[in-house]
């Protein structure tokens, strides 16, 4: 009989979370005529913390367990302490006596959040008889995206604003003094209506490419995930995304390359640039080409790359957040890149020194991760105002 009513207990409890709204009042009483009902019970805790590192982070549960029921209650109703809905971002899993509670960073930005859960105990004839509050905390402790929207140019400060709320910017070729030198040209770089528009194509010789150090993840294993919205010029290369992933202080790293080419310059389309030195299959040097898409026209492109350590791992490419990727390469070489200055960095920019490059770039974000398109949905920034398959 006991477990009976326990299952009726948190039965009640499930419904109530998802539509039945919730009781309000204090600790509830009969009327004076009437007996006194025993209505009480026992959490467990009544505060629950949860911590998230990122937006995209996932939260480890936390139990709440129910015990010593009164006899009079027939009904446990579960709302708010207004007798609203339980916040969005909390969830509730019923498994016997016990709720499992997570709490869902989903897309909220840095902060704190918190709510008050009320559980309250009803009578048979839905007279409410007491009540117990729950405090839930969640804390999101950095924002999730570094980003860059191109309402200045790469190198402008404060063009960027990092994963941890704070900002900075891009350096023209990885020169810290953010001069043009050499080849290293930005003179016919603009910026107009949230659209960069990088040109090098005086000479095949001039790059304008963007560095940002210290901006990936240390240590190994690691993942970075790289989604930015861009269309090539013809008869151009196109936008290039280098990852330098060497280490902070000077170590060799996997250097991970992406071109987004006009389909008319060799290899044309969508290109993974040098990723397995020792693989002779792939299309010499070691590039992995992807063909068929319109790269001239819009997209989104997503690259998630994960290393194992300096030399092994994988990346793949989506496209407009398609579930399946047109790049799926494993590594077990991976081309390094010589330790310096640009190490652990995020690159930019037509980068190539023997080739003519003209693009526009939206918007660049990266994060640490490795997610799909169906883990992103919903996740970009809001202000980038993403629609296509995400």
């Amino acid at each position: 009989m006991q477990t009976k009513f326990k299952n009726l207990l948190w039965v009640v409890l499930a419904c109530a979370l998802v539509a039945c709204g919730g009781g309000g009042g204090g600790d509830g009483g009969s009327a004076p005529s009437a007996p006194v009902q025993n209505g009480n019970f026992d959490l467990s805790t009544n505060s629950l913390s949860f911590t998230a590192a990122t937006p995209l982070s996932t939260v480890a549960a936390q139990t709440v367990t129910m015990s010593n029921v009164g006899p009079d209650a027939a009904v446990i109703k579960v709302s708010s302490t207004s007798g609203g809905a339980i916040p969005t971002w909390l969830s509730i899993v019923i498994s016997g006596s016990s709720a499992t509670v997570t709490a869902n960073p989903s897309a909220l930005p840095m902060g704190t959040y918190q709510s008050v859960v009320r559980v309250a105990s009803q009578n048979s004839s839905g007279q409410q008889l007491s009540y117990k509050d729950v405090n839930v905390q969640l804390t999101v402790t950095t924002n999730t995206w570094s980003i860059y929207d191109a309402t200045a140019l790469p190198d402008a400060t404060g063009a960027v604003t990092l994963a941890d709320g704070t900002s900075s910017r891009f350096f023209l070729c990885g020169n810290s003094a953010g001069t043009a030198s050499g080849n290293c040209k930005s003179a016919n770089n603009t910026v107009a209506a949230g659209i960069l528009t990088v040109d090098s194509t005086a000479a095949a010789a001039d790059t304008n490419s963007y560095y940002l150090r210290d901006a990936l993840p240390n240590g190994y294993p690691k993942s970075v995930t790289t989604v930015f919205r861009t269309r090539a010029t013809a008869p151009f290369s196109g936008l290039s995304v280098v990852l330098n992933l060497g280490e902070t202080g000077g170590n060799n790293g996997g250097r991970v390359q992406i071109f987004i080419e006009d389909p008319t310059f060799a290899p044309g389309g969508l290109v993974i640039w040098n990723t397995d030195t020792s693989n002779p299959s792939l299309v010499p040097p070691q590039h992995v080409v992807a063909t068929g898409i319109t790269t001239t026209s819009y997209h989104t492109y997503q690259m998630t790359t994960t290393l194992t350590n300096a030399t092994t791992g994988f990346v793949r490419v989506y496209v407009d957040g398609a579930a399946t990727p047109v790049i799926n390469q494993s590594f077990t070489t991976l081309g390094q890149a010589t330790a310096g200055t640009n190490q652990n960095s995020i690159g930019i920019g037509e980068i190539s020194s023997n080739a003519t490059g003209k693009f526009d770039l939206d918007w660049i974000v990266w994060t640490s991760g490795a997610y799909t398109p169906a883990q992103l949905s919903g996740k970009l920034p809001a202000s980038l105002g993403v629609t296509t398959g995400y």
